[in-house]
């Protein structure tokens, strides 16, 4: 069995069809056939009952249908690593999705544009992700929020950033210099990523003060949240830093004591390169320019 073979097997389990599985891969129907018979008489079981000319899932083949997607897609990834690796990179840097775009802008480019012969690789994935890279070695250094077990990773404080309430400019609330967490009771709110710490601190703080918002959205991209408020649809937390943009108000929170920390990591015991060094400078400084 290779991958081939599974990647056929996939396309019709998705189709349900030999002939339009074998059209969508720009392949005969007897390759299809075969390479499903050939799974079949290899290990001894039966992939698809055959009814009327119509195909059905076994149990075996539902359960193989996962595991094939997860293989297929490691495949992809090893492919596009080993893509990617042609190119010697000066700093492979693994950013949290919790950052917004604008952070790439302000920060990445700005000093690729400040250092021309720094070339910067940048993988963007979930905190859980970047801490997992790192302590492999795949990544010279990642950025990530909020407390992490140091266990396999150096870490690095950049700076400590401020929740406040962001609107869209037209909102009751923009004018406000400082508002009361009363205030917010009954908006219509979006979210993005927290993590268990902030999610705890947040959910407690609205809690104490008996406030009920309405969670009208729940996103893992903080481009989406900062849309979203944008369009007036819905108001939100969001770091202070990550909030400055045009049509957007960020308002303090009076007596809220929302924070999140945000940290360089690299790889337990490895050496930190000039560029690495240089980068987490630079980034401390333009971090704490903002806030």
């Amino acid at each position: 069995m290779t991958i081939r073979d599974l990647e056929i097997f996939v396309e019709v389990v998705r189709t349900k069809n030999m002939s339009q599985a074998a059209k969508n891969l720009s392949i005969s129907q007897p390759t299809v056939s075969h390479a499903i018979s050939q799974i079949e008489k290899e290990y001894s079981v039966k992939l698809f009952d055959r009814v009327s000319k119509k195909l059905y899932l076994t149990d075996v083949s539902l359960k193989l249908f996962d595991y094939a997607m997860e293989l297929i897609e490691k495949f992809d990834q090893i492919i596009l690593f080993l893509q990617s690796s042609s190119k010697i990179y000066d700093l492979n840097l693994g950013l949290s999705s919790s950052f917004s775009s604008d952070f790439l802008k302000n920060i990445v480019f700005e000093y690729e544009k400040l250092n021309p012969r720094v070339q910067i690789r940048t993988s963007v994935k979930g905190k859980t992700e970047i801490i997992k890279d790192s302590r492999k070695g795949f990544i010279n250094l990642g950025i990530v929020e909020g407390d992490i077990a140091e266990d396999g990773c150096q870490c690095y404080n950049l700076y400590e950033d401020q929740f406040c309430l962001i609107v869209n400019k037209n909102h009751r609330l923009a004018n406000k210099k400082e508002i009361d967490i009363k205030d917010i009771n009954g908006e219509k709110f979006v979210l993005g990523e927290f993590d268990d710490e902030d999610r705890k601190a947040l959910l407690s703080i609205l809690r104490d003060h008996e406030v009920i918002i309405d969670l009208k959205f729940m996103c893992l991209s903080n481009d989406m949240v900062l849309n979203i408020v944008k369009s007036g649809q819905a108001i939100s937390f969001f770091p202070k830093f990550l909030s400055h943009f045009e049509d957007l108000v960020s308002i303090p929170i009076k007596n809220v004591n929302l924070k999140r920390s945000y940290k360089a990591i690299v790889k337990k015991d490895r050496q930190i390169s000039q560029v690495v060094e240089d980068f987490i400078d630079f980034t401390k400084e333009k971090l704490n320019e903002e806030i």
